[in-house]
């Protein structure tokens, strides 16, 4: 391997490589020779040629629970099949299309509501994104729903409905953006 540097402070890099030989491979094979005393779990990698044949473009795969081979586990970076639709519920305007309001808040002052989406997904294959936005903060409140806050309204047709139980904007300057995304 390389050479082993031992350092007291900070160091400059000068060249355009990493400054660990752990962090690139050519192919698989390559990868997989990094010996077990340099790994720990969550360690990176970058895979130029996975199968050395060209047949593929590189990849970045991590350790995931475990230092072996059969602990590699390919991080994906192509979201190209994945679909999103956005729904919005404004504290001055109302709520936007897809949109419905189910009764009135509960004694919690949670309200429910239904969203109709065009994902045809089921609730396993969605996630859901609620970002709750004031114009009067630097920075919105961001909550990602877990599966059980979310059930389906329709269970004859459960791919496209979807009922969210959330507190409801909380002024007319507050607004919610619910992004439901399939993959």
């Amino acid at each position: 391997m390389g050479r082993i540097i031992s350092t007291t402070s900070t160091y400059e890099i000068l060249e355009g490589k990493p400054i660990d030989n752990r962090f690139t491979a050519n192919t698989n094979a390559d990868r997989d020779v990094i010996p077990s005393s340099y790994r720990y779990e969550g360690l990176m990698v970058y895979v130029a040629d996975p199968n050395g044949d060209s047949s593929v473009g590189g990849r970045t795969y991590q350790l995931v629970g475990g230092i072996t081979n059969l602990d590699w586990s390919e991080i994906k970076t192509d979201f190209s099949g994945v679909t999103n639709d956005t729904f919005l519920i404004d504290g001055n305007t109302g709520v936007g299309a897809g949109v419905v309001e189910i009764g009135s808040p509960d004694a919690d002052d949670l309200q429910v509501y239904e969203i109709t989406h065009n994902l045809g997904k089921t609730l396993t294959d969605i996630k859901v994104d609620i970002f709750f936005i004031s114009d009067t903060s630097a920075s919105p409140v961001t909550r990602t729903l877990a599966a059980a806050d979310a059930v389906y309204t329709d269970t004859t047709d459960p791919s496209n409905k979807l009922r969210i139980k959330i507190l409801p904007p909380q002024g007319a300057l507050e607004r919610i953006e619910i992004i439901l995304h399939s993959v």
